[in-house]
């Protein structure tokens, strides 16, 4: 048996499909049976690549839901009727969805997606509300960037105090994590919306003044150009300064380069 279970019927690109197609390029299957046709496909180009399949492969393929299906060319027409309405009903059940986010998003309500750090999910209203400890660390990581502190430095403190991520991990702070929390405007009481954000209603952790002078220190670090360093002449200049004061510790003689 083949089931591809939590597998989108939306995409032919499903592990057990795969492996059901080459059981029957093999020759393995000679017959199949299937609860319904949109178990195999929900968009109609695809079933319909499926049944051309099938029948280079003399399959015979058997619908519960439907036994009276066959290849005839009513049968073909009626397949071609249920297969639309099933893609029909799955973009508008997209489109419903799509505007009900809009319109949670418009009243400042968070959709989905993952927590961000520094706050926790009310478990009946996913209402975000401020972490009693993670918030604070929120605020401090601000607080020193627009001070100039670099993401490294940030890293390496919340590391060293055994500060726990959004994992709750200790020691696996890094700069690039960093980098993306000082970047993320839900601190500022926000909702992401497509490229832009919409006011939220989940209180504000970071003020937007802290906010703004740290994104000024990320910004001046990305324009800031690299120092060239002439190395050959920084490593004649310490030599220059160390001749005829080191001395061999057993024959006391001034030491060289060579």
């Amino acid at each position: 048996s083949f089931s591809d279970d939590g597998q989108s019927s939306e995409t032919l690109d499903r592990p057990e499909l795969t492996r059901m197609l080459g059981a029957i390029d093999a020759g393995e299957v000679t017959r199949l049976i299937v609860y319904s046709l949109d178990r195999l496909s929900r968009r109609l180009i695809h079933l319909h690549t499926l049944l051309d399949l099938f029948d280079r492969h003399g399959l015979e393929l058997l619908v519960i839901t439907d036994p009276h299906f066959g290849n005839s060319a009513a049968n073909r027409l009626m397949t071609n009727i249920v297969a639309s309405a099933s893609e029909f009903q799955q973009a508008l059940n997209r489109e419903r969805m799509a505007d009900r986010r809009a319109a949670l998003k418009q009243r400042g309500k968070r959709v989905a997606g993952r927590i961000p750090f520094g706050y926790q999910a009310d478990p009946v209203t996913k209402t975000l509300t401020p972490h009693p400890d993670q918030s604070v660390i929120v605020r401090d990581f601000f607080e020193l960037a627009s001070k100039g502190a670099r993401p490294s430095d940030l890293a390496s403190l919340a590391n060293l105090n055994g500060w726990k991520n959004h994992k709750g991990e200790t020691g696996k702070w890094t700069p690039r994590w960093i980098i993306q929390l000082l970047k993320n405007r839900t601190y500022l009481g926000e909702i992401r919306d497509a490229d832009s954000t919409l006011p939220g209603e989940h209180p504000a952790i970071v003020k937007p003044a802290a906010f703004d002078a740290a994104q000024r220190q990320l910004s001046a670090r990305r324009t800031r150009p690299a120092r060239r360093r002439d190395h050959n002449a920084e490593s004649d200049s310490s030599v220059a300064n160390l001749l005829g004061r080191l001395y061999c510790g057993q024959c006391n003689r001034p030491m060289s380069t060579s």
